[in-house]
């Protein structure tokens, strides 16, 4: 934290890029996503779907990320969908000893409840993307069936409820005009299911 905070004072006294270090790193573990969602691109409009499947292995990963903590406290983990990566489970048992103040996890949840433990040993604040509690709209946006949805959300009740759970969970959802009118439903239910502490953000 005081890594972060001493930055953060640095780029209000420092005009020169030169001087300035991350806040904290976003590291793209993979491009590769297993879901259509229609907003979701690279920012040039290309679907991450569609980018190159390029990933390093986890031991030069690791490697990177050790270089960043260098420089920063915080550490955010995304995609694409960050759990295709092959070695995703290696890199996730290795980062506690990296030391990171807090690493973000965001993920669509779909093949999350077998690394709930490690998630826990590793992740401060767990992200899923949920963006509508409409099946027939998520089976469209989603590209994986009718039982898609279904299977998100139990998947976020397990993390809800795993014994001992450490991390704080964030449900986040990107509003189009598509999802806008059931954003007030998924509010509804991060209520029912989250605990204190945890947080909707859209």
């Amino acid at each position: 934290m005081w890594r972060s905070l001493c930055n953060y004072l640095t780029h209000l006294a420092e005009r020169e890029p030169r001087g300035w270090y991350p806040l904290l790193c976003v590291y793209y573990l993979t491009y590769a996503c297993n879901f259509r969602c229609p907003y979701c691109s690279d920012g040039n409009g290309k679907p991450y779907f569609e980018l190159p499947e390029e990933t390093m292995p986890g031991y030069r990963v690791l490697d990177l990320l050790r270089t960043a903590r260098r420089s920063t406290d915080y550490l955010v983990i995304t995609g694409g969908e960050p759990l295709l990566h092959p070695d995703f489970a290696f890199v996730l048992d290795h980062l506690p000893s990296i030391r990171f103040d807090g690493v973000i996890l965001t993920t669509n949840g779909w093949d999350l409840t077998p690394h709930l433990t490690a998630v826990n040993a590793s992740v401060r604040y767990l992200v899923f993307s949920l963006d509508t509690l409409d099946p027939i709209k998520a089976q469209r946006w989603y590209g994986h069936g009718p039982n898609v949805l279904k299977r998100i959300l139990q998947n976020i009740e397990a993390a809800t409820r795993l014994p001992g759970r450490k991390y704080e969970i964030i449900l986040s959802s990107v509003a189009t005009p598509t999802n806008i009118e059931d954003l007030a439903d998924v509010y509804r239910f991060s209520r029912e299911v989250c605990r204190d502490g945890d947080v909707l953000d859209i």
